[in-house]
């Protein structure tokens, strides 16, 4: 199954549909110093849909995560939303203009309550007056957190800790979410849980850039997928076109050659 996505087919399809993707990637190298992780990457993220970004360890998703929400500064190539060209736009200029980044890991405050943190991030974007209904809302969607509401983020789960970084999102939904190996070292009921939430964001309006190593979890919420090989986008279509993604996944999933994961 060859590539989409080339230099040319972006062409022909920006001349085919006259709205531009909501976050476009043209041509994109990026890496770390000498070590590059991502090359030549043209990828289209559509409004209003869900766009999967598989990949074994090492096969450069989180790269490219962090250069759609411009923590990473591709080398070649450019970023795109709108149509706007925002390469090298700073990190926090790209988070306000609506896309943000819920990274892998656990990012809370750790000595701050399950409430304290809520509050911080619902006061920053709702001001004083809307963080109490925003925090109810957010136990309603996550009745684990409303239990442990003043427990220390420090001592939840990892799993709880990612349902916590993803509550915070719920109080003003972005334009575009990139959710980056949420699934990443939960127990499956956990993982359940959180894909739930991704689709209750992405009711809610937002498009969803969804980076995983768990296919068939990803694959049920999205509308597109993208699959890179060794830093390389090998294809991207609609789920519904993609077939058997065993072979395109195996490649680098014994890969000993000592690229470092990314």
């Amino acid at each position: 199954m060859s590539a989409r996505g080339t230099a040319e087919e972006v062409a022909a399809d920006a001349a085919a549909d006259p709205v531009p993707p909501l976050l476009e990637l043209r041509n994109v190298d990026a890496g770390y110093g000498p070590f590059r992780a991502v090359f030549d990457v043209s990828l289209s993220v559509h409004e209003g849909r869900a766009l999967a970004l598989l990949g074994a360890n090492g096969a450069g998703k989180t790269t490219l995560a962090r250069v759609c929400s411009g923590l990473v500064r591709p080398s070649a190539g450019g970023v795109y939303l709108d149509g706007v060209d925002i390469t090298g736009v700073a990190p926090y200029q790209v988070a306000r203009s609506g896309v943000i980044q819920a990274p892998e890991g656990r990012s809370v405050f750790a000595t701050l309550s399950v409430e304290e943190n809520l509050t911080l991030a619902f006061r920053r974007d709702l001001g004083r007056s809307g963080t109490d209904e925003a925090i109810q809302k957010a136990f309603e969607v996550f009745p684990r957190l409303g239990e442990r509401r003043r427990q220390r983020a420090g001592t939840l789960s990892g799993g709880e800790q990612r349902m916590l970084a993803l509550a915070r999102v719920l109080a003003r939904p972005p334009r575009l979410l990139i959710a980056d190996e949420l699934s990443l070292g939960l127990a499956p009921i956990i993982v359940d849980e959180v894909y739930r939430t991704l689709e209750t964001i992405r009711d809610a309006g937002t498009t969803l850039l969804i980076i995983e190593q768990h296919v068939h979890q990803a694959l049920r919420t999205a509308d597109d997928v993208g699959v890179l090989v060794k830093g390389q986008l090998s294809y991207q279509g609609r789920v519904s076109e993609l077939g058997d993604v065993t072979e395109q996944l195996l490649p680098d999933a014994d890969d000993d050659s000592g690229v470092p994961p990314d």
